[in-house]
């Protein structure tokens, strides 16, 4: 009964311990500055290297990343945490400019910001 006991508490303080760097890797990737030419890769050898060294022990992550649409997404988003949000969306629109994903129609004008129209119905 007692070996039962021990066995279930590392369990359980492994289990724990798994957490505790899940939410450290949260923090330092949340507040991380690192750098675009990292992200502005057109050749696909240099696209699985980055997500090889990224997602070692991920196959899930490391197939998500090699993803011609989520590379840019997925590069930009671990090299510029939520701190850096306005950085992240540089590298992701230059990445994607890069990669032949989208078309800029002035080069070296930013991207045009996002609007929405929004029709307001009144029912009676």
């Amino acid at each position: 009964m007692r070996k039962e006991f021990e066995r279930k508490k590392m369990e359980k303080m492994k289990e724990l311990t798994d957490y505790k760097l899940k939410i450290t890797s949260m923090l330092i990737d949340s507040t991380s500055k690192g750098s675009e030419s990292n992200c502005k890769q057109d050749k696909q050898e240099l696209k699985d290297a980055y997500c090889n060294a990224r997602f070692p022990y991920s196959w899930f992550d490391n197939k998500h990343c090699r993803e011609l649409h989520n590379f840019c997404g997925t590069c930009c988003a671990k090299e510029f945490g939520v701190k850096y949000a306005e950085d992240q969306g540089k590298c992701i629109y230059e990445c994607q400019l890069l990669n032949g994903l989208i078309v800029s129609a002035d080069p070296g004008s930013p991207p045009a910001p996002e609007t929405a129209n929004v029709e307001i119905i009144n029912n009676p």
